[in-house]
């Protein structure tokens, strides 16, 4: 899912099977350990369990409803252990107060409340209702799918376009661009990333790769898929258009970053 052709070619895959009546079965590679992937600085890993992967698959089929099994009946406002454990019907929008709230991990395997609620964050904000609920209640599914009322119901956000989902939450992200702050201004405000506003190239990634863009302060504020490799960035880094063109030919586009294709953090808040 980190490549966007291999992405594309993965959508049409899964589409052509649900077309003709096969059920794909997707696990995520728990034999493969994350640090063999991790091959160069400022290469981040999008997914680490198979809530997270659920997720990632239903935003490439443009799925109507994940369902997250777990060994509890959803979401509650304590730990299910304690007495006066409320159980949450329905989460209108994953707030940072929410996230913070959460700590521990289920029983069984990786994906700890906190995972799925991540899980629930990114479906969520493509658009895709999300409900946890308790996998030892007889016949869940069903009853999720008749409509009943089954576990925590997260309601979906504004549906963002295939690209800007790929590029969120889809992509392994593959270097690290630092901007100065009018850049970063620049930005939010709607603007492309030209090459005088980058003060730093970390990593090593090619054109369209998913890069995070990192400000002053080494936050990151946004993610999106340069014009430039990273050795032709290097090169251009802090100057005018001007420049560019003389260093690396006139036909070379102004822009490191145009602004369809970035991603800003702060749509997620």
């Amino acid at each position: 899912l980190s490549n966007r052709a291999s992405y594309v070619h993965t959508c049409d895959v899964l589409g052509l099977l649900l077309k003709i009546g096969v059920v794909p079965i997707i696990n995520e590679n728990d034999v493969t350990s994350v640090d063999e992937l991790m091959r160069t600085e400022d290469y981040k890993i999008n997914f680490s369990d198979n809530d997270i992967l659920s997720v990632l698959v239903a935003g490439a089929v443009c799925a109507d409803l994940v369902i997250i099994l777990s060994d509890v009946d959803g979401l509650y406002t304590a730990d299910p252990a304690e007495a006066g454990a409320k159980l949450i019907r329905t989460v209108e929008t994953i707030t940072p107060e929410l996230k913070n709230s959460l700590n521990g991990k289920s029983k069984l395997g990786r994906g700890g409340i906190q995972s799925k609620i991540k899980a629930a964050e990114i479906a969520t904000s493509c658009g895709i209702p999300v409900i946890i609920a308790n996998s030892r209640r007889e016949n869940v599914l069903l009853d999720v799918l008749s409509g009943k009322e089954v576990g925590t119901y997260f309601k979906p956000q504004n549906r963002m376009s295939a690209v800007k989902r790929w590029i969120a939450y889809g992509a392994s992200v593959k270097g690290t661009i630092h901007v100065n702050e009018g850049a970063k201004k620049a930005i939010l405000e709607g603007a492309s990333l030209l090459p005088v506003g980058v003060t730093k190239v970390v990593g090593i990634f090619d054109v369209g790769d998913v890069i995070s863009l990192e400000d002053e302060n080494h936050v990151e504020f946004a993610r999106g898929t340069p014009n430039y490799n990273s050795s032709q960035l290097n090169l251009i880094k802090g100057l005018q258009v001007t420049e560019v063109h003389k260093k690396l030919g006139a036909d070379k586009p102004k822009e490191v970053i145009v602004h369809r294709n970035i991603h800003l953090l702060e749509e997620e808040k």
